[in-house]
């Protein structure tokens, strides 16, 4: 239900204002992922913390790659999609101690989270992807997951 509650509200705005920046749209990837770490973080276990934080990762790039590979996606935003993913990629092989990454062990599963949130939302790359590809990844990465 609150994933058709943000697909409506995020159409809704791109329809009916059609004066929405990117920044907005940031803003509304930013708390989609917000939602997900919070999650995280309330979850008792480890083993539940790791399994969320991987699906996340998994349904970014899923997102990700069908967002690049979509007709309606411009060839100049395919740059900052390739760098979001190399982000995502990072934070996954980290958190599973991958390609000679330490894996995050379970007791800073929340931090890790918390420090995955803020990467994102300090990530440069989010401005240079143009409104409609923005919107994409956003409905793409809530409709996965």
């Amino acid at each position: 239900m609150l994933k058709a509650k943000i697909i409506f509200t995020i159409l809704f705005a791109f329809i009916s204002i059609q004066t929405s920046k990117a920044d907005d749209l940031k803003k509304e990837l930013q708390k989609y992922i917000n939602e997900i770490i919070t999650e995280v973080k309330e979850a008792e276990n480890p083993e539940e913390k790791r399994e969320m934080l991987n699906d996340l990762f998994e349904d970014l790039q899923s997102a990700f790659s069908i967002a690049k590979n979509s007709p309606y996606v411009p060839e100049e935003d395919h740059k900052g999609i390739d760098e979001l993913q190399s982000k995502i990629t990072d934070r996954y092989y980290e958190l599973n101690g991958l390609n000679g990454f330490n894996k995050v062990q379970d007791y800073n599963l929340n931090q890790f989270a918390s420090f995955t949130l803020q990467d994102i939302e300090q990530a440069d790359t989010l401005l240079t992807i143009s409104l409609t590809t923005l919107l994409l990844i956003i409905i793409l990465a809530i409709l996965i997951f």
